[in-house]
This record gives structure tokens, sequence and C-alpha cells, in this order.
């Protein structure tokens, strides 16, 4: 439960109860940002409009979800509309080596540790499977949450995270089973 106290002066619009917001939910709204393939930059920026749009609407939070359920919605649309409407840079066009990730599965093995493979799987998981699996595995927020953090029907979450487990059993049986073959 929110600290009454703590939203009656947000909604009052006190510097320091929304500089207490901003440290509270800043690397929560930065993971959101950049879980949805936003770079360091682009993430930092939509977390500090998502907190400039938070600010503005505080008064209008009804507390029916959590402060943090609305802060993460925010931050999807605000990254979603980022997305959208960003175009490609000159610079992104032209092959660039250092981005081409190195498919050596027995290299990758052998120097990350197991959580570090799971989750470099799950950020290759095509949109929107990786937020919502971070959101419910890392974030532990549930089926109902991440459905009005994302604005879809909990049927279409749950769809979400079955497709997410059956694509990472199948790329990480093959990452192993390859790994198998190196020994």
């Amino acid at each position: 439960m929110e600290d009454l106290t703590w939203l009656e002066r947000l909604r009052a619009r006190e510097h320091s109860a929304f500089a207490e917001l901003v440290q509270r939910y800043q690397q929560q709204v930065f993971l959101c940002c950049f879980t949805l393939g936003l770079d360091a930059h682009q993430a930092e920026d939509v977390a500090g409009e998502t907190f400039l749009a938070a600010w503005k609407s505080i008064p209008s939070f009804n507390a029916k979800s959590k402060l943090s359920t609305w802060l993460w919605s925010i931050a999807y649309h605000k990254a979603m509309d980022f997305l959208r409407k960003k175009r490609p840079s000159p610079e992104s066009i032209y092959y660039n080596e250092q981005a081409v990730p190195d498919t050596d599965s027995s290299r990758l093995l052998e120097t990350a540790s197991r959580d570090e493979v799971i989750w470099s799987a799950v950020k290759n998981l095509p949109q929107p499977w990786p937020f919502v699996v971070i959101l419910f595995y890392r974030e532990e927020k549930g089926v109902a949450e991440i459905a009005a953090i994302m604005d879809i029907p909990k049927n279409t979450v749950k769809m979400h995270l079955y497709r997410a487990r059956q694509k990472l059993k199948e790329s990480l049986n093959s990452l192993w089973k390859d790994e198998s073959k190196c020994v």
C-alpha cells in the first residue's frame, strides 16, 4: 500500500515528494524503457519524459492501481511512442561490425553465467515478449498488473508469456545442445 501522506504531498505538488518519486522509481522506469529496445541515452530521455508526464498528471492519479504500475504504464507508452517516431540515423544505416553479436555459443557459455545466458536470450526475443517476461519474472508483476501497464487483455499477456517461454526453451535448448557438441 502506498504511503497516503506521501501521495497527498505529490498531489499537492510538493517538490520534495516528487524528488522522492524519482528516486524510488528511476531504475524501474529506466529498465522499462531499456527493455523495449532503447539505448541508454534514449532510455534516459524517455524516463525524463515519463516523470514529467507523471508530474503533470499526478493530481488525476486515482490509486485504483499501484503507483509503480501507473508509472510503468506511462513509461511503456512513452517508449512505444518514441519507437514509433524513431527514424534511423545515417550512422545506423552503415554496417557496424561492433553491433554484430558474437554468435559463437561455446564462447558465450564459457564466459557467462547461466543467468546471463538466459537474460541475454530474453533480450533477443521479439517485442513485446522481453518486456512481458521481465515484468513477470524480474519485477514480479502479476498478469493483471502487466495487462494494466500495457493496456492489453490479460489473456494476451498470458499468450505472450507462453510464446516467450516456448521460444526461450527452443533457443536455450539449441544453445546448450551446441555446447555439448563442443565438449
